[in-house]
């Protein structure tokens, strides 16, 4: 860390012109205005931060009020703190994009907060990313870990704590009423609302995870697991506990492990195997994180649960699936005939690229009928490949509706997807293909 921060004392008294003077001392403090006299939320410098521009200072005030929102913040016993943003800051905030992306190792953020206005601020040393609450925006609600807890830092902290929950069983507290203080019990507090999202990761259903694969998973062979996803591995990682589970991939099967760091957070390495596979699916990405570029489109990884210790893998590239998109809705708009070019005047029905992406992160990319898998046959040019079958079909209602991808998508191969089709005044059901295919039975009831 940079020597700047060494007067710094965890537990220390601070007004706001003594923070300034320790962050940006060649700039004037003026009280209540600019940054640093009246702000909640001052970005530090990059010179003050190694470089980074993504590093901040946190005032807080228990109790404070901005217009029609009222605060209500506070820590856990066990060193979480629950946080909101300003009212205005919604999830296309740069600043919120920063938080969100947080990764403390790489960046600062500075917590100093006060029971009351009118009182000093106590230094509570940096925060890390936890989780934050993704169908609450303006203000956003997150929660962070205090960096310093086990470091003696609760015994200095002369605070109001929350209920004495971790922060993996801790939740968001609902729209309205405030967040729960001692001694009151939340209801359903390991009850999990799917999807769940929390940093890059997004719990689709009990069996269903998918993450974002960063600079650490190219590199570093491994990946973290936010504190709210690991009941999809089984539940929270001791520093004894040596679990082991193993990936499926392309019918390969692939040995992984979770460790806890010195921070506590759980990560998920995977064997020298596995990292060769992923670098040979996105030779692009990793090239560019060799070079430390910047990457656009970050690609993900798909985690199907098949048995206690066994999860199937699949990569998913929010690119590619758009190409398939637009390659699949190309093939009906032109005729050919002996090569030449007759354009069609028939109705089309226009799909939105987001619910395909939606439902093949939810459901996978193999086929639901025949359990076809276009990367296991095909290897890398079909992997990722699949149509998606709309259940009530487009073409049978009158006008745009809505669509979950849940429940009213699922993934078929083209030659189950035409099969279903094949009769347009009767559309069969996917799960009468499936006892069609299984069983090879009599078809006669479905084609008369």
């Amino acid at each position: 860390m940079n020597n700047i921060y060494n007067s710094l004392e965890l537990g220390k008294s601070y007004n706001r012109e003594a923070v300034h003077d320790i962050f940006d001392s060649d700039t004037k403090f003026t009280p209540q205005t600019g940054s640093w006299g009246l702000h909640g939320i001052v970005r530090i410098k990059p010179n003050h931060a190694s470089g980074s521009t993504k590093s901040y200072v946190f005032f807080v005030t228990y109790g404070k009020a901005q217009g029609d929102h009222q605060f209500d913040e506070g820590i856990t016993s066990d060193g979480t703190l629950t946080w909101q943003s300003q009212p205005r800051q919604d999830f296309e905030n740069s600043t919120i994009k920063d938080f969100i992306s947080h990764q403390p190792d790489q960046n600062s953020i500075h917590l100093f907060l006060r029971a009351k206005g009118g009182l000093p601020y106590q230094y509570l040393g940096r925060l890390g990313y936890v989780t934050h609450d993704p169908a609450r925006e303006k203000p956003v609600y997150f929660q962070w870990k205090l960096l310093d807890w086990e470091n003696g830092l609760k015994e200095k902290v002369d605070l109001k704590l929350l209920s004495g929950k971790s922060s993996h069983e801790y939740h968001f507290p609902p729209p309205k009423p405030s967040i729960l203080r001692q001694n009151q019990t939340p209801k359903n507090a390991k009850k999990i609302v799917f999807p769940l999202t929390s940093h890059s990761s997004t719990w689709f259903s009990e069996t269903v995870l998918v993450k974002g694969l960063d600079k650490s998973a190219f590199l570093h062979h491994g990946t973290a697991v936010p504190m709210e996803m690991l009941a999809f591995w089984g539940g929270p990682i001791n520093e004894s506990d040596d679990r082991k589970i193993e990936l499926s991939y392309r019918g390969i099967i692939y040995e992984a492990h979770f460790e806890k760091d010195a921070h506590g957070r759980t990560r998920l390495f995977w064997q020298v195997d596995f990292a060769n596979t992923l670098h040979g699916v996105f030779p692009k990405v990793y090239d560019a994180h060799l070079i430390d570029q910047s990457i656009d489109d970050i690609p993900q990884i798909r985690f199907e649960k098949t048995g206690d210790n066994t999860y199937h893998v699949e990569f998913i590239n929010d690119r590619i699936i758009d190409q398939d998109t637009d390659l699949i809705n190309s093939q009906d708009q032109n005729q050919y005939r002996d090569g030449r070019i007759v354009k069609s005047n028939g109705t089309r029905y226009e799909r939105d690229p987001r619910n395909r992406r939606l439902a093949i992160k939810i459901h996978g990319t193999v086929c639901a009928v025949c359990g076809f898998d276009f990367g296991k046959t095909y290897g890398l040019m079909g992997d990722g490949f699949i149509e998606i079958h709309h259940k009530n079909p487009l073409y049978q209602n009158d006008a745009e509706i809505n669509i979950d991808p849940a429940m009213d998508l699922i993934p078929l191969c083209p030659n189950c997807h035409r099969m279903i089709h094949r009769d347009r005044s009767r559309v069969i059901t996917v799960d009468d293909l499936k006892r069609i295919y299984n069983s090879k039975a009599e078809q006669s009831e479905y084609f008369i």
